[in-house]
């Protein structure tokens, strides 16, 4: 407050509780002639002179103390505040989360089905695209670190959804039809050739990622994200009980 803080108070509240103790000592003792008023005058004025500078130190501390519990309870207001706003866009995430965990957990399935039955190279999946709608709040997520684990999950999954539907066996099939007479048609062909070859990479990585327990993780944050629901939810009883009061 004032740019004050108590050290400094208790500094200057000192000073000026000494510099009446000073003056007595240095004017008032060497009896010079040059001081008006006697020793009644005096005593009064510093005696009112100390009661003010306690005074002033007292109000100060009162005023500080109840500034900074202002300022506590806005910030707990406005903490409280941005808790309950996250409630809208934390339950959209929650229902892409739940169908982005299904999915991965059911192209493990396929997998492990087609490698027993050795179809792993005419394997076909499918994957559910995700709602950008219920993405589009993400930002009112408080949580820093499940903001991020779900950018990266959304641009895993959108990868991998890609590599999981590409049309594998229709791009073979044109590769081997594209011919490599010109420099354009060449073009063509390289350039189909990187496109399978990058969701073939895609794809493995994602299962690699599957394989090592990313569906769990994802689950996990599944997991916070309820204990977020909840906790905004409760949050939100006392506004929603003292609304009706005031319908009442």
């Amino acid at each position: 407050m004032f740019g004050l803080n108590i050290k400094s108070v208790i500094k200057y509240g000192l000073i000026l509780l000494l510099f009446p103790v000073v003056i007595n000592f240095t004017v008032f003792s060497a009896k010079l002639p040059w001081v008006f008023g006697n020793e009644d005058n005096w005593l009064s004025f510093w005696g009112n002179y100390t009661g003010g500078v306690i005074s002033a130190i007292v109000a100060f501390f009162v005023a500080s103390s109840q500034i900074n519990k202002q300022l506590q309870n806005d910030l707990h207001k406005e903490e409280r505040a941005r808790i309950i706003n996250q409630l809208p866009a934390l339950v959209r995430i929650k229902i892409e989360l739940e169908l982005i965990i299904t999915t991965l957990k059911f192209a493990t399935v396929t997998k492990r089905k087609l490698e027993k039955h050795n179809a792993n190279s005419v394997a076909k999946y499918t994957a559910q695209s995700i709602d950008e709608d219920n993405w589009i709040y993400l930002d009112r997520i408080v949580d820093i670190d499940m903001q991020t684990n779900l950018i990266k999950c959304k641009s895993f999954y959108k990868d991998f959804s890609s590599a999981l539907t590409f049309p594998y066996d229709l791009k073979r099939a044109r590769l081997m039809e594209s011919s490599d007479n010109s420099p354009s048609e060449y073009a063509q062909w390289v350039a189909l050739e990187e496109e399978i070859e990058g969701m073939k990479l895609t794809l493995d990585f994602g299962f690699y990622k599957l394989e090592n327990n990313y569906i769990e993780e994802l689950e996990g944050l599944l997991k916070a994200i309820n204990r977020e629901i909840e906790r905004a939810k409760k949050l939100q009883l006392p506004q929603n009980k003292t609304m009706e009061q005031n319908e009442l």
